[in-house]
């Protein structure tokens, strides 16, 4: 049988362990919108006609659907755990 310290052991893990993997993925997300990952895109103008190039084409990182869905799913993981902290 676990007592109250090691649930809240177990969930602080939880919720640790899914936060660093979530924003492991949202850091190596990043690259794909760094100026590098901008090669090849509005060759015939300057950078600001690259970067909307770029931005018509592969979105941006602030506007990206994975990258909404994995920073939300870290504020749901929070609320989560705050809930069953209450609950214990």
């Amino acid at each position: 049988e676990l007592n109250r310290d090691q649930l809240e052991q177990i969930l602080e893990d939880w919720k640790k362990n899914v936060l660093k993997l979530n924003n492991m993925i949202l850091k190596d997300a990043e690259k794909e919108f760094d100026p590098t990952s901008r090669i090849g895109y509005g060759l015939d103008g300057d950078e600001s006609v690259q970067q909307k190039d770029f931005e018509s084409v592969r979105g941006t990182y602030d506007g990206n659907k994975f990258v909404k869905a994995l920073c939300s799913e870290n504020d749901e993981v929070e609320k989560r755990f705050q809930e069953m902290i209450k609950i214990l």
